[in-house]
């Protein structure tokens, strides 16, 4: 092993003297990070505290690692490594630095006789993490074992160990969390449509039985219902997505189609916002492979949420365009923006915009979800979205990129009665 970088030693009858500099703090940051290669892993504490005693081989002359871990219902969990090779030579380098960056410890010492290894000084080093105990034992054949940096090292290392498990068991605590809630929202979509079914057949029924005039009562009912079945189906594809059992029907398709089912399904939101809606999208060259249903759905959330956040008479802009070997979208918007410390969490799950604009405070309702649900098809199509905004009062605006493929081939149906509106190659409507 090659001295330290900074260290500056002479020699002389009475041993190695060593004067310190930034050696100190990169030997006691090496200590540091002994646990979190196991606490990265989020392994279990068995696997973790064997990823340790490596760590602790390597400096140390140690012949025996060994670790008991007591479960809250009384159980224990064991380690045991054996035939440690000796590694006393590159103690000696940094016994200087380490004697300077840990503060002297003093372990109870037994000398035990092992079948293999022969007599062995051994220490246990209290282990604490939580509510639960144990001890973590090393063991060597040295004479000497341990000097008072050996101990200090031990006893650093103890700490380190348990930051360690404390890390793991909270990790661990924290996906049964998330699975719990994965599980609920599946639960949830579940129950809903099962009384949505009757409700959408009846609400059929009153509609055909109105004929022409459709009472507002079933004109709002429908409202509502369209409502709850993207609600359910949002549910159902985070649900599916997290449990691996989402499934697309993928096809060729042209971008202009999607964003025409995607306009529809919007439309009712945007109409009652009174928005205008300009769309420039090509009506041929942005072929794309997908699920038709499920990217139109991605177009309606973008479209929905930018009519939430937009004050009524706003602007929203669809474009479209090729970039490469992508087709990109960008859905703008003239609304009240996004808070800048907000952008990093736009597209996590639950998250809901919300923002005082000309003393006026904007919280649409929703659970917050749809944009996470855009986030997670668009990755499943193999592609990416962003957002930028300017700021509170300042607009925002979504960007999709997806893989862009040769000539789709489908013909298009563009929207009525939506706005302003216009598909590249047709007259302004």
């Amino acid at each position: 092993m090659k001295p330290l970088a900074n260290e500056k030693s002479s020699s002389s009858g009475s041993g190695t003297h060593v004067r310190l500099g930034d050696d100190v703090r990169i030997v006691s940051e090496l200590l540091t990070l002994l646990a979190l290669p196991a606490a990265w892993r989020g392994g279990e504490p068995g696997e973790m505290i064997e990823m340790l005693f490596e760590a602790l081989e390597a400096i140390l002359p140690i012949d025996l690692c060994y670790a008991t871990i007591e479960a809250l219902d009384g159980s224990s969990t064991e380690v045991l490594r054996m035939g440690c090779a000796s590694a006393e030579h590159r103690l000696d380098e940094l016994r200087g630095p380490l004697r300077a960056c840990i503060p002297p410890a003093h372990l109870k010492t037994q000398t035990l006789e092992d079948r293999q290894l022969g007599p062995l000084r051994v220490v246990a080093s209290p282990l604490v993490f939580g509510a639960r105990r144990g001890a973590l034992v090393v063991g060597s054949g040295a004479s000497d074992f341990p000097n008072e940096t050996e101990a200090s090292i031990v006893r650093a290392a103890t700490g380190l160990a348990a930051e360690c498990l404390s890390t793991s068991i909270a990790l661990r605590e924290l996906e049964a969390v998330e699975r719990a809630r994965e599980d609920f929202m599946a639960t949830v979509a579940h129950e809903l449509r099962h009384p949505l079914g009757p409700i959408v057949m009846a609400l059929d029924l009153l509609k055909v039985r109105s004929g022409a005039n459709v009472p507002t009562e079933v004109a709002v009912i429908e409202k509502h219902v369209d409502h709850l079945s993207r609600l359910i189906e949002d549910l159902s594809t985070l649900s599916e997505r997290a449990h691996g059992e989402l499934q697309l029907k993928t096809e060729n398709l042209e971008l202009v189609d999607v964003v025409t089912d995607g306009i529809e399904e919007a439309s009712v939101l945007i109409s009652e916002r009174e928005h205008e809606l300009r769309v420039d999208v090509p009506k041929r060259g942005l072929g794309i492979v997908g699920d038709r249903t499920r990217l139109a759905g991605v177009v309606a959330n973008l479209l929905k949420n930018a009519a939430k956040y937009t004050n009524r008479g706003g602007r929203i802009e669809v474009t479209a365009s090729r970039g490469g070997p992508l087709v990109v979208l960008r859905v703008r918007d003239d609304g009240i923006g996004i808070a800048p410390e907000l952008l990093p969490r736009i597209f996590d799950r639950f998250v809901r915009g919300g923002a005082k604009v000309d003393g006026t405070r904007h919280s649409p309702g929703g659970l917050g979800i749809g944009l996470a649900v855009v986030e997670e098809l668009i990755s499943l199509h193999g592609g990416t979205v962003s957002v930028q905004s300017g700021g509170i009062g300042k607009g925002s605006e979504f960007t999709v990129s997806l893989p862009a493929i040769e000539g789709a081939g489908v013909t298009t149906t563009p929207p009525v009665g939506m706005g302003r509106y216009r598909f590249r190659g047709e007259t302004t409507r």
